[in-house]
């Protein structure tokens, strides 16, 4: 298994996609990295694939960065969409009622 980087939140472009990649634990101590990163992504009006493989665990913060970097895309035309969910995650989300957010 390849070594995980130890930034759990990047954001990469490849080709015409954006990415952005959470891994670990994303909490309130990634919220600020998280929300400059979404920041940026969001300026780019490109749709946004979010990584989600390696995530283990997602907080209200960061749920609450996803859906508003969702927002501003889906006011300049563009996506989110959250990609290879663990189990756990999608659990989470259907607590929150935001299964079907993205």
């Amino acid at each position: 298994m390849a070594e995980l980087t130890k930034d759990p939140v990047r954001a990469e472009a490849a080709g015409d996609r954006r990415l952005l990649h959470l891994e670990g634990r994303v909490t309130v101590a990634q919220a600020r990295r998280l929300l400059e990163v979404a920041r940026r992504l969001g300026k780019e009006g490109r749709g946004v694939h979010v990584r989600c493989e390696h995530l283990t665990h997602l907080d209200c913060a960061g749920i609450q960065v996803l859906l508003g970097l969702n927002e501003t895309l889906r006011g300049q035309g563009a996506a989110l969409s959250l990609e290879n969910v663990p189990e756990s995650i999608q659990q989470t989300l259907r607590i929150a009622g935001l299964s079907d957010a993205w």
